[in-house]
């Protein structure tokens, strides 16, 4: 059964030398003998037709280019495409100083984008998850960082309606309200701050 399916699969002139073998196994040694090419020699031919053949009049530099080009790998494919359109096309060493120019560029953005990405975790790590902060009301923060406890910032409009203090002082700061004829005062007292009228 197997001698009958090697003898259909191969070329009439190749069953005419093997016809007359017994066994499927002393077939297939004869036919490895016969056609099996080492590696080597292989890519020696296919290398040496390439290095010699000139089509339309092409330049070894440009062959060197193209082998060079083929030898890349996929993640720079954008770059193989983008050489290729140029016109006159690059040398190799144009080829090579744009393939470092593109890797140091990767490496760059490689480590821009982690440091990034660590200080996104790092914010949103240290907020307390969406929860309301109980002494405002707002989101984002918890009330150890929350500025009616600890003061707002000078650049704040609520930090001219009260002075900051030492401990245990306390100070008046008049502001001015709506009403021309009433004056309002502020006493800070502490984190709390009391409005007065005078």
């Amino acid at each position: 059964m197997v001698i009958s399916w090697i003898m259909s699969s191969v070329s009439e002139s190749i069953v005419k030398s093997i016809m007359f073998v017994d066994t499927a196994y002393a077939i297939w040694r004869q036919l490895e003998k016969r056609f099996a090419l080492s590696n080597g020699s292989r890519k020696y031919k296919l290398h040496k037709e390439t290095y010699s053949c000139e089509q339309n009049g092409q330049s070894k530099e440009e062959q060197h280019l193209f082998q060079f080009l083929n030898g890349l790998d996929e993640q720079f494919s954008a770059l193989r495409s983008q050489m290729l359109l140029m016109s006159p096309l690059p040398s190799v060493e144009v080829a090579c100083s744009m393939l470092q120019q593109e890797e140091s560029q990767r490496e760059m953005f490689t480590s821009v984008q982690s440091h990034e990405m660590t200080a996104l975790y790092s914010k949103s790590s240290t907020g307390n998850n969406g929860e309301n902060c109980n002494l405002c009301g707002n989101k984002g923060h918890s009330p150890d960082k929350c500025w009616v406890k600890i003061g707002y910032p000078p650049w704040h409009y609520k930090s001219r309606l009260s002075t900051k203090q030492s401990k245990g002082k306390s100070a008046k700061t008049h502001v001015p309200s709506y009403n021309a004829t009433k004056k309002t005062a502020a006493t800070a007292h502490g984190n709390n701050v009391v409005f007065t009228s005078e």
